[in-house]
């Protein structure tokens, strides 16, 4: 498009402000086959992105939108957006389009929950016509994963554009505080929400949950809470109901009912290993086994477990017992029963998207009736769509009052609530947290913390995918199934088989790999050649490396490591 045609375009909507109009033109009028966008919270993302579409399609290209969750691939179909998920575009066969000489503009939104090897699967699929917008926010949550494609994308010189007047707080001394936040100054915008009266401290975790309720109560309409960790969002959660149900805002008669919550300690590496599964687990097999009779889409109960052989014993939605090695099945989710108390009034999130009721995971909703067999939910957004469903067979769903970080990314609301302990999940608590839970409010943001003194300090941690001492990667590429698994094959044969499934790579590519124990946190670090090293970089053996990495207890000697598995060679 000519410069005069995207400045034309830009003008066509004329609240927008200079760098609203900026970007347009710029993504408009670029050379380059890959544009980025970085877009501060709050800045008018989606009405950009509507003017972009409205002048790729003049200029004869087909706009297709694409995010890493279901939720995140909604808000860009907002901006009339023809949208879906990144995983679904990259599994479909041959490239974007079957016609090469067709043009496509691709929007890649949230990008900086994509991994690297999304987004080097995403970007080999693109014709030879097409060009690619990428979106995202370096400041923001970046994916689980490994690889922050978006950051590295712009620190190789990706020409990048960006929004950075944030239009959605409309107290001007919030908007000051959260100015401080998007830069980085993080200690600096909390001393400013304090010196506002914003921070409260309660060193008592119960009795600071209970004042986050009571405050939720006296103002619940669009008002969120979050809390870092699932266990303090439950805890929320319960804590609110009961407050709710005493003044008369949430109906005291309920149904129980069993949901599933995601067992989020459980990493991809961890579901190959019997040892991680429970009895009572319940799996979700999204593409199923023929050989084991499991259909795609079904769900089975885990009945036993043998470390020693790596199988689990399920039974099956039919009633049906079978046996299973997990390394040789992919794509299983794992959940544990819960169980919930839902009432006419409640706040409710679903927990996995579903595409015959139209919902994404995280999307948040109002109960208006509830029976043994069936629930009826108005969902949040401008056209409060209404999904009906039986929960005994959409078991994906949770109270909504209190929600993670992670799950708040890309929402706004009035007035945010946020729970910030200093000492509990440590590793959630930092300038991504801060950030992303402030910025989310127009109206106002209040932070109920343990210790008023330091909480400042603490949430200015900042946190990246690098450990310790030298193990950045020569090159943070695409991760292969060969690479995964020659990595992983270092830590197996330094361990037992029921040990190695407790630690995940931490997906370095450099010479020296790390792996954290998933119970307690803790690092050992290996060359793959057989030195491990502490954390200060030091060489150290293997018993010492590997006792101070698992639970007390559970470690074994040093002789049984290096003569016993043969590392003491």
């Amino acid at each position: 498009m000519t410069r005069d045609q995207a400045a034309a375009q830009a003008e066509t909507r004329a609240f927008l402000n200079a760098a609203q109009k900026g970007v347009i033109h710029d993504v408009l009028t670029s050379p380059d086959r890959i544009h980025g966008l970085q877009g501060l919270a709050g800045t008018g993302k989606t009405t950009v992105l509507e003017s972009i579409r409205e002048g790729a399609e003049r200029n004869g290209y087909t706009v297709e939108g694409f995010a890493p969750s279901s939720k995140a691939a909604g808000q860009l179909r907002e901006a009339g957006i023809s949208a879906t998920t990144l995983q679904s575009f990259i599994v479909k066969d041959g490239q974007g389009s079957e016609d090469p000489a067709s043009r496509h503009l691709y929007m890649l939104d949230e990008s900086s929950l994509a991994s690297t090897k999304r987004m080097r699967a995403f970007l080999d699929k693109i014709g030879p016509e097409d060009r690619v917008l990428v979106i995202g926010d370096t400041r923001q949550h970046q994916a689980v994963d490994a690889g922050r494609p978006f950051q590295q994308m712009q620190e190789a010189g990706m020409r990048t554009s960006e929004l950075s007047q944030i239009m959605r707080q409309k107290d001007p001394a919030l908007l000051k505080a959260v100015e401080h936040l998007t830069k980085g100054e993080t200690a600096t915008g909390v001393k400013m929400l304090a010196d506002q009266g914003r921070i409260t401290e309660i060193a008592n975790p119960k009795d600071r949950i209970e004042a986050i309720a009571r405050d939720y109560a006296v103002l619940p309409n669009n008002t969120l809470i979050v809390s870092p960790d699932n266990r303090s969002r439950v805890a929320i959660d319960q804590a609110v109901r009961v407050e709710l149900q005493a003044n008369g805002t949430l109906a005291k008669d309920s149904q129980q009912f069993s949901t599933l919550a995601h067992r989020s300690d459980m990493t991809g590496a961890d579901r190959m290993w019997a040892a991680r599964y429970n009895t009572g687990d319940v799996l979700l097999y999204t593409t199923g086994s023929k050989a084991n009779g499991i259909e795609r889409g079904s769900y089975a109960t885990v009945q036993s477990v043998d470390a020693k052989t790596n199988t689990l014993t399920i039974q099956r939605q039919d009633g049906e017992v079978v046996s299973h090695d997990p390394k040789r099945l992919k794509g299983v989710n794992v959940y544990r029963e819960v169980q919930r108390e839902i009432a006419n009034g409640e706040r409710v999130q679903f927990t996995t998207s579903n595409k015959e009721l139209a919902v994404a995971n995280r999307n948040l909703g109002t109960v208006r009736n509830v029976e043994p067999h069936q629930v009826t939910v108005r969902m949040d957004g401008k056209d409060e769509r209404i999904v009906t469903f039986d929960p005994r067979e959409m078991r994906h769903f949770d109270h909504g009052y209190a929600v993670t970080s992670h799950s708040s990314q890309g929402l706004t609301t009035g007035r945010i609530i946020a729970n910030m302990d200093s000492e509990t999940a440590r590793s959630l608590v930092n300038t991504r947290l801060a950030y992303v839970a402030i910025s989310r409010a127009s109206e106002d943001a209040r932070i109920y913390t343990n210790d008023a003194a330091t909480i400042g300090q603490r949430l200015a941690t900042e946190i990246t995918k690098t450990a310790a001492v030298d193990f950045r990667p020569t090159t943070e590429g695409v991760y292969t199934p060969a690479e995964i698994e020659r990595h992983y094959a270092t830590i197996r044969e330094a361990l037992e088989p029921e040990d190695a499934a407790q630690f995940k790579w931490k997906g370095e590519t450099g010479s020296v790999q790390t792996y954290q124990h998933t119970e307690t946190g803790r690092n050992i670090h290996n060359d793959g050649k057989g030195q491990f090293y502490s954390q200060d970089g030091k060489s150290t053996n293997h018993g010492a490396a590997l006792g101070r990495a698992m639970p007390v207890g559970r470690a074994h000697s040093q002789n049984e490591y290096e003569n016993g598995l043969g590392l003491g060679r």
